[in-house]
């Protein structure tokens, strides 16, 4: 997984960086998808704010609507 990223972006608020780290650490456990109570505790996040980058990642591509709850990651975050 390749991200074409500046350390200065942000998605929705949220540093790149971060969710970059919290993409890679669930590429290196060997995981495909995550929930949201993941994505808050990885990135201490409220409720809200988990939601709405989980939105935002949808928008962009990099992981699947949510299904049961887990976001799954598409062929495109793969080709970032």
């Amino acid at each position: 997984m390749t991200l074409q990223i500046k350390s200065t972006d942000a998605v929705c608020g949220i540093p790149i960086m971060q969710v970059r780290g919290f993409f890679q650490s669930m590429v290196a456990w060997h995981r495909d998808s995550f929930d949201l109570p993941r994505l808050r505790d990885q990135l201490s996040l409220d409720e809200k704010s988990a939601m709405a980058l989980a939105s935002e990642l949808v928008a962009q591509g990099y992981v699947e609507d949510a299904q049961d709850g887990v976001y799954k990651f598409t062929d495109n975050l793969a080709n970032a």
